[in-house]
């Protein structure tokens, strides 16, 4: 297990590696409302480029080149006078990583709270959750149009994947515990009952499954794409699973559990625990490095 390579991110930072070629991070700074962009082999800061207020969740194009990062909104160090730490935010902005500066703000107007976002394999659109109204939005990546909206039915609608074919969308809602199953090309959604605080989602390489953590009830659900509902419930390895990911194989699992601070390590195919590993306090994201 040595050689593995986890990203584990605690508390307020959230970082995503990019292609080898870019060697650059990008970790969001919430309560600082900042990116920081990093050099991995020397942990040099190379920018440090403003953002929205409370920067939640950040993905990259696929060719490396630009960022996205969702402007929640609410970010949890709030000065004294600081009236506006619990308000929600309404913008994603756009970092232009190989130039290392801003490139664009993409305002939402009465759609608010973004956070979860996936990126479509061509790098031509950003799907992304919004908690006003509770909905999944399709961004226009090059102008920030808005080019469909989904209601999820759910609350507090909060991270979402997309099936390879990027034929259907599964988001995590945390307040009704539950997963929305939408397809984008009629709209149409299932609501898949989950267990109170669901929020962790991942979808295997293969498209069949897709896993999500049940933080209160420390397990995790394996929802079956083909029929979209819950096939089996397994048990996380500790305590409230926050952040789920697989191997690029497929043959693990690895559950960030916050309440643990540790990483268990599942045999997929197998369905058993492997091992737990310790992390530091409170881990959250987990991601995997190159």
């Amino acid at each position: 297990m040595k050689s593995i390579r986890l990203v584990v991110v605690l508390l307020a930072l959230y970082a995503l590696t990019l292609p080898a070629s870019a060697a650059t991070l990008v970790v969001l700074n919430k309560s600082e409302h900042t990116a920081s962009l990093i050099d991995p082999d020397s942990g040099k800061t190379l920018a440090k480029l403003p953002v929205g207020r409370g920067p939640h969740e950040v993905i990259v194009s696929p060719d490396g080149r630009t960022a996205y990062v969702s402007n929640f909104g609410p970010y949890g160090i709030c000065p004294s006078g600081d009236t506006m730490c619990k308000t929600p935010g309404n913008t994603i902005t756009v970092l232009d990583l190989a130039e290392r500066k801003v490139k664009a703000t993409y305002d939402f107007g009465s759609n608010k709270g973004q956070h979860g976002s996936v990126i479509s394999r061509d790098g031509k659109y950003v799907w992304v959750t919004s908690e006003t109204p509770q909905s999944l939005l399709e961004i226009d990546a090059a102008t920030g149009k808005i080019v469909n909206q989904w209601m999820t039915k759910q609350e507090r609608s909060h991270l979402v994947v997309v099936t390879p074919d990027e034929k259907k969308f599964y988001v995590t809602n945390t307040i009704s515990g539950s997963v929305s199953a939408i397809e984008r090309a009629t709209g149409a959604v299932k609501v898949i009952p989950i267990g109170k605080g669901a929020e962790a989602i991942t979808i295997s390489p293969d498209g069949r499954e897709v896993w999500v953590g049940m933080p209160v009830d420390n397990k995790i659900a394996v929802i079956s794409t083909a029929k979209d509902e819950v096939a089996e419930t397994l048990d996380s390895g500790g305590k409230q699973p926050q952040r789920i990911v697989f191997s690029p194989d497929g043959r693990r699992g690895y559950f960030a559990l916050s309440g643990s601070n540790q990483v268990a390590v599942i045999d997929v195919p197998g369905r058993k625990l492997v091992e737990n590993f310790e992390t530091g306090l409170d881990p959250d994201g987990i991601g995997w490095g190159r």
